[in-house]
């Protein structure tokens, strides 16, 4: 029963688009910022925010251009939802010259494996990566002056909410708290098989269009 209640819930958190199938929503200029990390992907695709998410533990975190969430009511057994997500880009005439400008946001929304998601709901909790500080609190934290990916955690356990934010996570090598977390992700995108999905989920894109994603850029997919 209490597995039968977790689906209905994760189903009815899912409504809005249809699982397994890619939707689109169009880019709008009437978004505002809400200070969130993932404060887009809220306002375009329907991601709820944590404040109004309706579970004890719902951990949150993103891997280059997907996003994982873990959801429990008793901090053993989690349910784990992905959003695979790339934006559309459109072709803009300035002046003498052409730009690509964001057009539509292009996604879907899984469910994952409920025993794997235990695992790492529970590794979270273990290891209490809520409460890693972020990396500009953390000494000898080092920054590639030519940029780099950033890392967003949310957390919320029994109505306290965290957010945690990581800059050039993948470049640390010497600093502990930094492998704890490097660990989580690899073992997230190694058990859920994370990039293997966003390769699929790019396989089901329309053609002849041109599309950008984090670490890799913009593309034009032929076929």
């Amino acid at each position: 029963m209490r597995e039968l209640i977790l689906c209905v819930i994760l189903f009815t958190s899912f409504n809005l688009f249809a699982q397994n199938e890619v939707s689109k929503v169009d880019f709008s200029d009437t978004y505002i910022d809400n200070k969130s990390s993932f404060g887009k992907e809220e306002f375009y695709l329907g991601l709820s925010m944590l404040e109004n998410s309706n579970y004890k533990f719902h951990f949150r975190f993103n891997y280059d251009t997907q996003i994982v969430d873990l959801l429990s009511n008793d901090g053993i057994y989690f349910q784990g939802l992905l959003l695979n997500q790339i934006v559309e880009m459109k072709s803009v005439q300035n002046g003498k010259f052409k730009s690509l400008e964001p057009k539509n946001y292009v996604f879907e929304k899984l469910i994952l494996d409920d025993n794997i998601s235990s695992i790492l709901g529970k590794m979270i909790i273990e290891k209490e990566i809520s409460q890693i500080p972020s990396s500009k609190y953390i000494d000898n934290w080092k920054l590639n002056e030519f940029g780099c990916d950033e890392t967003n955690f949310q957390f919320k356990i029994n109505n306290q909410i965290t957010e945690t934010n990581f800059m050039c996570l993948y470049e640390q090598n010497e600093i502990e708290l930094a492998m704890i977390l490097k660990g989580i992700i690899e073992y997230a995108e190694n058990s859920f098989k994370l990039s293997k999905k966003h390769e699929i989920f790019r396989a089901k894109l329309e053609s002849k269009k041109a599309y950008y994603f984090k670490g890799v850029g913009t593309y034009y997919k032929e076929k």
